[in-house]
C-alpha cells in the first residue's frame, strides 16, 4: 500500500473490546465525537438506595437546601460520622425527585473506609452505568471526566457523591450546571460556589423524638436523659441504642448505663470525642456475643466486604446453607441495627463504624476464614461472569453487568489473595479464570500486575500448563499497549512450553501461541514469518478440530497475504472465515471478516461493495459494543470515504479509532493523530 498508514493493527490480541456506540453511519456524518459517545444515556437513572423510614429532623435543612436544588445548585454536607450526612443527602434526593425527570444518581466513594474508591473505578462505574453499556474506558482522569461530562448532555439529573476523600476528587464528578449536585464528607470539602452545610447533631428534641420511636418504653425512664447525651445527638448511635432496648426488654436501663460505661474505660485508645459513640457500638456486639455468641462472630465475619453484598455473600461467608437459619440470623442482626437492608439494590451493608468495630473483633481464625471464603467466592463469580460472556448473545451483556456489580469485591479478593499464603490457588484464579471480562475491565497495566503474580507462583510450583497460559496473556496485555517486540518475547515462551507440555492442552495452546506470533509480526512488518506461523495456526486448528481457531488463522491469512501485495488470494480466506464464524455464531469474527472482505473489495476498486462490508461490520460491532471492532472498522470506513473528497464524515469516524489508541496509551497513537489532523484541516478548507 503506498499510504505507510493505510489501516491501523487493531486485531492485536484474542480478546475483544466493547464500545456503546449505537448510531447509524448517517448519524456519524458530520456530528462531534462527544455527540456521538454522548448519545446512549439511559434515563431514569434511580438512587440505588433509599431514606431510612424513620428519618427524623432536618426540616430547614431539608427547606433550605432543596431550595438550592431545585435551582440546579450544589450542595456539600460535612460532618462527623454517624451524623447521618448519606441519609440527610438521600431524604433531598427524595424530596426533589418530580424536578429531575432524567433520574438521580447516587456515587459512593467510601472515602472514610480503607477501601476507599479512587477516582478512575469511580468514574468507570458511573460511566457504565450512565451509557448502559459495557465498552472498554479510558484510565487518565481528564479524559474520563470530559467524557462523563458530555454522556450527561443536556439531561436534567441530581448527583450525590456520597462520602468524598478530598475538594480534588469531589470536583470530577461535578455535572454539567443544568443538573444539582450534592456532596458529603467527613473532611472539609471546599468547592468555590457551593451551598456548604456543617451537618450539626440532632437537637436534643429530634434525638428524643427518634429514641422513643425505637424504644417506646424510655418515655417515662428517668435515664432517658442519660442516655441521650451518650448518644451525642448522633443518629447512628441513637438507632443502635433504641434497637437494643426494644429488643431487650429484660435490660435494664441502669443496667444498660452500667455495660457502656464498662465499655467506654476499656476503650482507652480511642479518641475522647468518639469513645461515647464506640462504647454503645462496642456494647451491642457484646450483648449480642453474651446472648448469641456464633452470630456475633458471624457478625464480625461481614467486616471483610468492602462494599454492599448480597445474601448469597453471606451465606458462603458463614459457610450456611439452611435459608431458615440464614433468615433468623439477619432479622436478629436488622432488628438490632447492625446491619442495613437497601430493598431497591437487594443488598446489604454495615456503617463504617460498625464495620470498625466489627474488624477490631473478629477472632484471627474467622477472619482468615472470612476473608478466604470472600475471596473464593467472587473469584467464582468473575469466572462466571466470564462465562456468560463467553456464551455470546444477551449473556455478554448479563456476564459483564454481573462483573460490575462487584468489581470493588473481586478486586479486593486478587489483593487479599496475592498478599496471603494458602491462597496460591486463588492467586492464579484471579488471573486466569476470566480472561475476557478483565481484558475489557481492567487496565492492560492492572492485567500485568495479576499475570506476574500468577506466574511466579505458577512457576515456583512446577504448574508449566498455568504458567504457559500466564505468559501467553502478558504477551496479549503488552501487545494491548503497543509494545509489540516485548509480546513476542512472551509469545515465544509461551509456544516453548506448550511445545514441552505435548499433551492436548499443549497441542491447543501451541496453535494460539502461533496465531498471536502471526499477528505480531505482522504488526513489525515481517509478512513472511507471519504466515509461516497462521499457516501452522490452521494445520493444528483442523487437525483438533477448533472452528473459532480456525477461523482467526484463516482471517491472519487473509490480512498476511493482503500485506504482502497478494489482493487476488485474499478473498477467498476471507469469504471462508466468513462463513465459518457465521455458522458457530461468533459475532466478532463476523465483524472481522466483514472489515477484511471490505479491504479486498477496495483494493480491487468496488468502492460500494467495500462501504457495505463496512456498514455491517460497524453494525454488529455497535449491537455487541465491540469497541476494538468499531475502531478498526471506522478507520477503514473513514479512509474510504476521505478518498472520496467526504472529508467531515471521515474526520469524525477516524476520530474514533485515534480515540480508541489514546485510551489504550498506544504509542503509534499520535501518528494516527496527526494524519486525522490532516483530513480535518481539508474538511475546515472545504466548509
Amino acid at each position: 500500500m503506498s499510504d505507510p498508514i493505510s489501516r491501523v493493527k487493531l486485531d492485536f490480541g484474542k480478546d475483544n473490546n466493547f464500545s456503546n456506540s449505537n448510531v447509524s453511519i448517517g448519524d456519524l456524518a458530520g456530528r462531534d465525537i462527544n455527540k456521538i459517545y454522548a448519545a446512549p444515556f439511559v434515563p431514569p437513572i434511580p438512587l440505588v438506595s433509599q431514606p431510612v423510614a424513620d428519618f427524623i429532623g432536618r426540616e430547614q435543612e431539608r427547606r433550605d437546601l432543596g431550595a438550592v436544588l431545585l435551582t440546579g445548585g450544589r450542595v456539600v454536607i460535612r460532618g462527623i460520622g454517624g451524623l447521618g450526612k448519606t441519609q440527610l443527602a438521600l431524604r433531598l434526593a427524595a424530596d426533589v425527585a418530580a424536578d429531575f425527570p432524567d433520574g438521580q444518581l447516587l456515587i459512593a466513594l467510601r472515602g472514610s473506609s480503607p477501601e476507599r474508591l479512587t477516582a478512575v473505578p469511580a468514574l468507570h462505574s458511573v460511566l457504565w452505568t450512565l451509557r448502559g453499556s459495557t465498552e472498554r474506558l479510558p484510565d487518565d482522569e481528564p479524559s474520563l471526566v470530559a467524557l462523563y461530562r458530555a454522556t450527561l448532555g443536556d439531561k436534567r439529573l441530581l448527583v450525590v457523591v456520597d462520602d468524598a476523600p478530598d475538594s480534588a476528587t469531589a470536583q470530577m464528578f461535578v455535572p454539567p450546571t443544568w443538573c444539582a449536585l450534592v456532596v458529603t464528607s467527613r473532611q472539609r470539602i471546599t468547592l468555590d460556589g457551593y451551598t456548604s452545610l456543617d451537618l450539626a447533631h440532632l437537637s436534643p428534641t429530634q434525638s428524643r423524638e427518634l429514641l422513643l420511636q425505637l424504644a417506646p418504653r424510655l418515655e417515662a425512664d428517668p435515664n432517658t436523659p442519660d442516655l441521650l447525651l451518650r448518644c451525642a445527638n448522633l443518629p447512628l448511635a441513637l438507632r443502635i441504642v433504641g434497637a437494643v432496648l426494644r429488643e431487650r426488654d429484660d435490660l435494664s436501663t441502669d443496667r444498660y448505663l452500667e455495660r457502656l460505661n464498662d465499655e467506654r474505660r476499656r476503650m482507652t485508645a480511642l479518641a475522647h470525642d468518639n469513645r461515647d459513640v464506640y462504647a454503645i457500638l462496642g456494647t451491642s456486639d457484646t450483648l449480642l456475643a453474651e446472648r448469641d455468641s456464633v452470630l456475633a462472630d458471624r457478625w464480625r465475619m461481614l467486616h471483610v466486604c468492602p462494599a454492599p453484598f448480597e445474601r448469597a455473600v453471606i451465606a458462603a461467608l458463614w459457610d450456611e446453607q439452611n435459608d431458615d437459619t440464614l433468615d433468623d440470623a439477619l432479622g436478629e442482626l436488622l432488628r438490632r441495627s447492625l446491619l442495613h437492608y437497601d430493598s431497591a439494590a437487594g443488598r446489604y451493608s454495615l456503617h463504617d463504624l460498625l464495620r470498625d468495630i466489627a474488624r477490631q473483633r473478629c477472632p484471627a481464625d474467622l477472619a482468615l476464614a472470612a476473608y478466604k471464603r470472600h475471596a473464593r467466592y467472587y473469584c467464582d463469580l468473575a469466572n462466571e461472569a466470564d462465562n456468560l460472556y463467553q456464551q455470546g448473545g444477551d449473556d455478554v451483556l448479563r456476564g459483564l453487568a454481573l462483573f460490575d456489580a462487584n468489581e470493588a469485591h473481586i478486586v479486593a479478593g486478587q489483593a487479599w489473595a496475592a498478599g496471603h499464603a494458602g491462597a496460591e490457588d486463588l492467586r492464579i484464579h484471579y488471573a486466569l479464570r476470566s480472561p475476557s471480562v478483565l481484558a475489557l475491565r481492567l487496565h492492560p497495566r492492572t492485567r500485568i500486575i495479576w499475570l506476574e503474580a500468577a506466574r511466579t507462583l505458577a512457576e515456583s510450583l512446577g504448574d508449566q500448563y498455568s504458567e504457559a497460559i500466564t505468559i501467553g496473556a502478558l504477551g496479549n496485555a503488552y501487545g494491548y499497549l503497543g509494545e509489540v517486540e516485548t509480546a513476542i518475547g512472551y509469545f515465544d515462551r509461551c509456544l516453548t512450553m506448550m511445545r514441552t507440555i505435548g499433551d492436548q492442552r499443549g497441542e491447543r495452546g501451541e496453535g494460539i501461541c502461533l496465531g498471536d506470533l502471526g499477528r505480531a509480526y505482522e504488526e513489525l512488518g515481517d509478512i513472511e514469518t507471519a504466515i509461516s506461523y497462521h499457516e501452522q495456526q490452521l494445520v493444528i486448528a483442523r487437525a483438533s478440530g477448533d472452528p473459532p481457531e480456525e477461523a482467526r488463522a484463516l482471517g491472519g491469512l487473509g490480512n498476511s497475504y493482503r500485506n504482502w501485495g497478494e489482493v487476488n488470494i485474499v478473498m477467498s480466506y476471507y469469504q471462508q472465515q466468513l462463513v465459518m464464524v457465521r455458522a458457530i455464531g461468533e459475532p466478532r469474527g463476523e465483524s472481522h471478516a466483514l472489515v477484511g472482505l471490505g479491504l479486498s473489495h477496495a483494493d480491487l476498486g468496488d468502492s460500494k461493495s467495500a462501504i457495505s462490508c463496512y456498514e455491517q461490520s460497524l453494525e454488529i460491532s455497535w449491537a455487541i459494543k465491540d469497541q476494538q471492532g468499531e475502531a478498526t472498522a471506522c478507520w477503514h470506513l473513514g479512509m474510504l470515504l476521505e478518498t472520496q473528497g467526504m472529508y467531515q464524515q471521515a474526520a469524525v469516524l477516524i476520530q474514533v479509532c485515534v480515540d480508541y489508541l489514546r485510551e489504550l496509551g498506544h504509542p503509534d497513537a499520535e501518528k494516527y493523530a496527526a494524519y486525522l489532523e490532516q483530513v480535518w484541516a481539508k474538511a475546515r478548507r472545504e466548509k
